[in-house]
């Protein structure tokens, strides 16, 4: 199965946060959310959303004032787009916009992975929108 390879960019940070990751194509849109947690850091203590060509994927709940498709049901690979979004945490709104910049890559490791980072480690960063955060998670 080929892998693809995205680059996840924290919007609204400067300098941009971001991080390269490679995921087995068939990868689905929960497993992609519990990935960007991951690598970004976050705590998995909050609702998300993916949002590509005016579609919703999540987890349904009853506060939803639209349409949102399980994201357990929907596959990367089958999203038809280059890019798309993901929403964490719907009272601070952290956005994230993912690229993916290939696919069919020669699989080389069944477990998504990262492979580079941008703002890692100790640092500070200056978002543009809140007060500044330290993300040495």
């Amino acid at each position: 199965m080929p892998d693809i390879r995205l680059r996840i960019e924290l919007l609204d940070t400067d300098p941009l946060v971001w991080r390269r990751v490679v995921v087995p194509e068939q990868i689905n849109l929960h497993r992609l959310h519990e990935l960007i947690q991951d690598v970004m850091g976050w705590g998995d203590c909050h609702l998300y959303e993916f949002e590509c060509n005016g579609r919703f994927y999540g987890e349904p709940d009853e506060w939803s004032d639209r349409p949102i498709a399980l994201a357990r049901n929907a596959k990367l690979k089958s999203l038809a787009a280059r890019a798309f979004h993901y929403l964490y945490d719907f009272g601070d709104g952290w956005e994230h916009r993912t690229v993916i910049e290939a696919t069919g890559l020669k699989e080389t490791n069944p477990c998504p992975r990262l492979i580079d980072v941008g703002q890692p480690g100790n640092k500070r960063i200056r978002l543009r929108r809140r007060a500044a955060l330290d993300i040495t998670r």
